[in-house]
């Protein structure tokens, strides 16, 4: 069945509410879900400023990150 002009038009004018995990992969999913507990961890762990500075600070050093204090010339990477 053919759609009128009017629902034709309607489709374009108006906003169709879509669910965002419809169009996910299973992998997308997990990935989802992961990041979100990892994410409750973090705001678990870090619940006040100080926390959340010692915390994050634990976080980028084991993903080599370098504290400036430590160093004596920086380098821009280009």
């Amino acid at each position: 069945m053919e759609k009128t002009e009017g629902e034709a038009l309607k489709e374009k004018l108006f906003n169709s509410k879509k669910v965002g995990w419809d169009g996910l992969s299973e992998d997308d999913c997990k990935n989802v879900f992961k990041f979100a507990d990892e994410y409750m961890f973090y705001l678990n762990q870090a619940k006040t400023e100080k926390e959340i500075v010692h915390f994050s600070k634990e976080i980028l050093l084991k993903n080599d990150f370098k504290d400036l204090r430590e160093l004596e010339t920086v380098k821009p990477r280009r």
